[in-house]
């Protein structure tokens, strides 16, 4: 350093310290902070893998669902829609039923084939969530 009087002189020199912390509560509320924390989101990633397991185990039931759907088409459902669609042009046309009954058988057959669909439709859309949950 120097000084700004007559004579100046330069002195050189150093400095050492050394810090304390004089309170000790504030790191000690971090690391409980930090503490805190990591077992929060220890908690939430459980409660989320619960969650993921428990909307699969749906998935799952509802894929059972649809294949029970799906087969009972492929065993009996569409014999009977075609059964029913042939008999309904047959006695329609040998004159045994009236138009209104014609469409109600018509709609009968079809409405089997619709639900078979949709019931597909559904049982894909399944498969593809369960697929996206998985990956």
């Amino acid at each position: 350093g120097t000084n700004n009087g007559v004579g100046v002189r330069s002195y050189s020199g150093f400095q050492l310290g050394i810090a304390i912390p004089l309170w000790f509560g504030s790191q000690r509320s971090k690391i409980a902070a930090a503490k805190t924390e990591t077992s929060i989101w220890e908690s939430e990633s459980n409660n989320y893998k619960i969650q993921l397991t428990a909307t699969y185990k749906a998935l799952q039931s509802d894929l059972t669902q649809f294949e029970e759907g799906l087969v009972y088409y492929e065993s009996a459902g569409k014999k009977l829609s075609e059964e029913t669609l042939f008999h309904a042009v047959k006695a329609f046309q040998n004159g045994e039923i009236n138009f209104l009954q014609y469409t109600q058988l018509l709609d009968n057959a079809k409405s089997i084939e619709s639900n078979y669909l949709t019931t597909l439709f559904q049982y894909n859309l399944t498969v593809l969530k369960a697929n996206y949950l998985m990956n």
